[in-house]
């Protein structure tokens, strides 16, 4: 509902909103009717939708014009770099026009790539991407994926707009991460697990802002907390039997799920919606994951002080 608000602020600056979600396991219905209840914003989002179609919303968001025979937003306020993947369409849309050729959508095995590059085989008409890239004017990022993907793309010349970093500033810093985690961390695993979070042994990977706001509140509520930085190469070797694992980021950049399960040969059982236990092979032994790694916390003022610079 934090997400409201923005629109309510964006619609009141006389701008045409239209929205889709960032997260396919944060979305809730009730905050979609609302938006659309109000008939300020075009609400492109549903609770449980795929992964297929969260890309065909953001498509839709991106490319379908706020007024009638302009071409795609002329702004774009997002979390997570999501709108990146469809903003570098143009570049295969211009290969396209050169020479019929597509990227085929079997050819990577990340699973968000195939669905971009699907709806790249199945929509192309050789112009709406480079019409959307000129329409555009900016872009603001309000999480580390989205500013590692614009930083990305500058170094490599593929960024087709101006591009705001709102994560960093010290709103985003201090009242979503350490502020915001106190409450979202704790509300999340009860929700999911019911478990009582009181003398558990939880360890802390990292101890940035994100972590430190993770800390204090386990610790506040009786947890026993290990902290330690997040370093592959010193990753844990053995993990202890029922594990709650879960991430405040965005997507798998936490957790990669789609190599956690064939890494390990596990078998995948459903706890509850967004709740799974992951059992090891040749055990009973097994991990809970929470949403698939994407626990998020909400600040978005930012954003809007960041499309009105």
């Amino acid at each position: 509902m934090a997400l409201f608000s923005s629109f309510e602020t964006f619609v009141a600056l006389g701008a045409r909103v239209r929205w889709c979600s960032f997260n396919v396991f944060s979305m809730q219905d009730h905050a979609a009717v609302a938006i659309a209840k109000a008939g300020t914003s075009a609400a492109l989002a549903w609770k449980g939708e795929s992964s297929s179609k969260h890309w065909w919303s953001t498509e839709q968001m991106m490319i379908v014009p706020t007024v009638p025979g302009e071409d795609g937003c002329d702004q774009f306020a997002e979390d997570g770099g999501d709108a990146y993947p469809i903003h570098k369409n143009k570049k295969f849309e211009e290969k396209y026009i050169k020479d019929g050729s597509l990227l085929n959508p079997v050819s990577t095995t990340k699973a968000e790539l195939r669905y971009i590059l699907q709806l790249l085989a199945d929509f192309i008409d050789k112009i709406k991407y480079t019409c959307m890239t000129l329409k555009c004017k900016g872009v603001s990022h309000e999480i580390t994926s989205g500013v590692h993907c614009h930083r990305e793309t500058t170094a490599t010349g593929e960024q087709l707009s101006p591009a705001i970093n709102v994560n960093d500033y010290v709103t985003k810093l201090k009242f979503d991460y350490v502020l915001g985690c106190h409450h979202s961390l704790l509300d999340s695993i009860v929700y999911f697990t019911d478990a009582m979070i009181g003398g558990k042994r939880i360890l802390v990977y990292g101890y940035s802002d994100v972590g430190r706001g993770c800390a204090i509140s386990l610790r506040g509520i009786g947890a026993y907390v290990l902290l330690t930085e997040n370093d592959p190469i010193n990753a844990p070797v053995y993990i202890e039997n029922n594990t709650i694992a879960c991430d405040i980021g965005h997507f798998e950049t936490g957790i990669d799920n789609e190599d956690l399960e064939p890494l390990f040969a596990v078998t995948v059982v459903n706890i509850k919606p967004q709740a799974i236990y992951l059992v090891f092979p040749g055990s009973s032994n097994g991990i809970i994951v929470l949403t698939s790694g994407r626990l998020m916390s909400c600040s978005f003022i930012n954003q809007i002080l960041a499309q009105l610079t």
